[in-house]
């Protein structure tokens, strides 16, 4: 018995002296905002064609998160997210749509942060718009292109028909080559939203977050992505 309590009295002062020197110190809990923006880089490409719902992706955040002045939560921070939508470009109507979700930031010693941040833009991604509340995504439409392009080629055979045989030549060219576009254009499906590697994601956080500072990074995990 009173061996334990030399030990114990022994114990106190070294405690003591750890927490006067700061080498033990209480983790310091920083509340980040809802509607803090977060950037992402996309690290592998995204596609109407290829991804599906519930696909997993992937990024580094660009731009550090700070609180009162005091960075919480580092650049080159890793994110990932789920695709949670895809819609595939129509044949006579429609273009390729996702909708993208992030869900946690993972730090460099591999602790996970939980999030909940809808899509809100997105650039380096040619002809993708982001429109409405759940952060879809909507790539270009070909079909206007397609459209006039029926309209030059209709109007050139129509030219040559009527050059040859008349009224009735031009009507029966001018047909046949807008029909043969139609037809084409029936069977082939609009372009597919594209999301390059590399491209910034632009997401919103729904709710706020509390994280825990992080004195010194362990390890940058190169098995990430």
């Amino acid at each position: 018995m009173r061996k334990t309590l030399r030990a114990a009295v022994a114990v106190f002062p070294a405690l003591a002296l750890l927490l006067c020197s700061g080498t033990l110190k209480a983790e310091e809990s920083y509340a980040i905002s809802a509607g803090t923006t977060l950037n992402i880089r996309l690290s592998k490409t995204l596609s109407t064609k290829r991804s599906k719902s519930g696909s997993i992706f992937r990024g580094k955040l660009i731009e550090a998160l700070f609180v009162d002045g005091i960075e919480v939560v580092p650049a080159g921070t890793y994110a990932e997210g789920r695709v949670t939508y895809v819609k595939k470009p129509g044949r006579v109507k429609g273009v390729g749509q996702m909708r993208l979700h992030l869900e946690k930031l993972i730090t460099f010693s591999g602790t996970e942060i939980p999030i909940a941040a809808p899509l809100e833009g997105a650039e380096g991604a040619p002809g993708a718009k982001v429109k409405g509340e759940e952060g879809t995504i909507k790539g270009p439409s070909s079909r206007s292109g397609e459209l006039i392009t029926a309209a030059v080629i209709g109007s050139t055979a129509a030219t040559v028909g009527g050059l040859t045989a008349g009224g009735s030549g031009a009507l029966y060219g001018g047909g046949l080559a807008a029909g043969a576009v139609g037809l084409h254009s029936l069977f082939k499906r609009g372009k597919h939203l594209l999301l390059p590697q590399g491209t910034e994601l632009i997401f919103v956080l729904a709710r706020s977050v509390t994280v825990e500072l992080e004195e010194d990074p362990l390890y940058d995990n190169p098995n990430f992505f």
